[in-house]
């Protein structure tokens, strides 16, 4: 399970990259740097998606210390995870170019949010089912509402997205913050 997983998110995010395009009518610094800056939607949209699958990716390889036992229906809600990965590159992709466009906000905010709700399952499925060892009520419930801050930041940006797209955008920037900065399970993991 966990090389299928790092496989499958190894994969997505290298495919974010696909859709970063190299300017191609530069012909001095000013218009290569006009060109750049045409692409800062995209740069943006990549890298929010790059830490988010980044901080799913480590949230999945945390928990998997504590996985002690697999059954048939945990395999198939951690495909069910794996599969909205993959969507990830497709929907950054899409936001990227037609960030002008609500429902484009919208199809990647849904896949965000599946992508956390899955994460969420998978989580909470393996500690009501005892297929985990060595966590406690306080640890189990502080991972789910780390879990869940993702699918309630993506839910926010996608309602602010009815009334301003650019600020919904900015929304999505409070994901990497949150999971790149250090906090109270973070602790925890390095004592596990």
């Amino acid at each position: 399970m966990e090389t299928l997983t790092d496989g499958v998110f190894a994969f997505a995010m290298t495919l974010l990259a696909v859709d970063l395009k190299v300017p191609l009518s530069a012909s001095d610094s000013s218009s290569l740097a006009a060109g750049l800056a045409l692409i800062i939607p995209n740069l943006l949209v990549f890298a929010i998606s790059f830490v988010a699958l980044s901080a799913y990716w480590v949230a999945q390889h945390n928990a998997a210390h504590f996985i002690k036992y697999t059954d048939r229906f945990f395999l198939w809600i951690n495909l069910a995870f794996l599969g909205t990965v993959v969507l990830v590159p497709f929907s950054t992709a899409l936001l990227a170019r037609y960030s002008h466009i609500q429902l484009a906000h919208f199809i990647y905010a849904i896949n965000l949010v599946l992508l956390g709700l899955t994460r969420f399952a998978n989580w909470r499925y393996a500690v009501s089912h005892n297929l985990t060892s060595g966590v406690n009520e306080t640890i189990i419930g502080a991972v789910q509402k780390r879990i869940l801050f993702g699918p309630a930041v993506c839910i926010l940006a996608l309602a602010v997205s009815f009334i301003n797209l650019n600020a919904s955008l900015l929304l999505y920037l409070l994901i990497p913050v949150y999971f790149i900065v250090p906090g109270k399970l973070d602790a925890f993991w390095s004592r596990s």
